[in-house]
Order: structure tokens, then C-alpha cells, then sequence
């Protein structure tokens, strides 16, 4: 059986409405992939996001027992490929994986995903390490690689660079043989 911590979007205290459910662990169609959460932190940010108060929204629902949409919080998680398709083709049964993208609900035990929703851990990573991945390391990547993929010699301004995301940012842009100002 699989679990999910649940709690009321926007509600002045989400921690009033909380609710613990148990539902069959979720199948997968083709083209999916079926995780199994070991280790799931709490990023702060979670918090705001719960609350309503942050501009971008949970992306995962469940229908509660009594019939309202619930909200499964969490952005942050490592986990197993428990299940896979025929048509997967990069990740494999026992993969240790994380979220690509944020609020995807990982305050729970079971979930399906696609393919490309999910980020391959090499094995050698601890479980706890790779959960907080996503946390800063993996953010200031996808910064320095997606938003633009830096090159050497690049210079990068940070403004109010205090937070864990501009930390690394700065050390992965030295890496990178990239210059920052911050």
C-alpha cells in the first residue's frame, strides 16, 4: 500500500486539515515510470507553497475520502524505480532517481512518473545527499546548464546572492571556469 501526507491549499493553517491516506500503490501506462520515496526532506519553501503564498502551485492532487482536492506537498525527494514500460529506455528497476521539476508532491511513498520527469542518481550517491539535490545543487545547475549553458569565461551577477542556490551557483560556476560577481 502506498501513503500520502495531504493538507488544504491556501488554508490559513494547512496543519488544522491534515490528513494521512492509504491507497493501493499507483500503475503506470506505457511511457511511465513507478517510484518508490525513501528519503524525503522538508525544504522550506514548502511551507509557503502550502500556504498559497508563493507563486508557484503544488502539481499534485488527490481526491480525499471525503471527495475535496487535496494537496500532496514536497519538492524534494530521492527515490527507487520500483516499475518500468517496455518503452523506458535510460532509467531501470532499482535506479536511484529525483525530480526534475519542483512541486511534483513528494510527501508520499509511491508515485508514476514519465521518463523525463525523473533524474538518474549514480549509484555511489548516499540516499539522504541525494534527496536535498534538488534543494541547491541541482538548481544552480539547471540555472548555469537550462536557462543558459555557460561557457567558459562567462560572467555571472548575482543580486542578493545569499541564499544555498547562490552558493553553489558560485562554486559551480568557478568549476566551470566561469566568473562570478556576487
Amino acid at each position: 500500500m502506498a501513503e500520502s501526507l495531504l493538507f488544504t491549499y491556501g488554508a490559513p493553517k494547512p496543519i488544522n486539515g491534515i490528513q494521512l491516506i492509504t491507497q493501493p500503490i499507483p500503475t503506470y501506462e506505457p511511457e511511465e515510470v513507478g517510484v518508490e520515496f525513501l528519503g524525503n526532506p522538508v525544504n522550506p519553501l514548502d511551507f509557503p507553497v502550502i500556504h498559497g503564498k508563493y507563486p508557484t502551485k503544488p502539481k499534485s492532487t488527490i481526491t480525499g475520502q471525503d471527495g475535496e482536492q487535496w494537496v500532496i506537498p514536497g519538492s524534494d525527494a530521492a527515490g527507487r524505480i520500483i516499475q518500468i514500460s517496455s518503452a523506458v529506455s535510460n532509467l531501470a528497476v532499482d535506479d536511484l532517481v529525483i525530480l526534475r521539476a519542483h512541486y511534483r508532491g513528494t510527501w508520499r511513498t509511491h508515485a508514476v512518473f514519465m521518463e523525463e520527469d525523473l533524474i538518474l542518481v549514480p549509484s555511489t550517491v548516499k540516499l539522504h545527499l541525494a534527496s536535498i539535490l534538488r534543494m541547491g545543487i541541482a538548481s544552480a545547475y539547471f540555472l548555469l546548464r537550462e536557462y543558459h549553458n555557460l561557457e567558459p569565461g562567462d560572467w555571472i551577477i548575482q543580486n542578493a546572492a545569499t541564499g544555498t542556490i547562490s552558493h553553489f551557483v558560485y562554486q559551480l560556476a568557478r568549476y566551470m571556469a566561469s566568473k562570478s560577481l556576487a
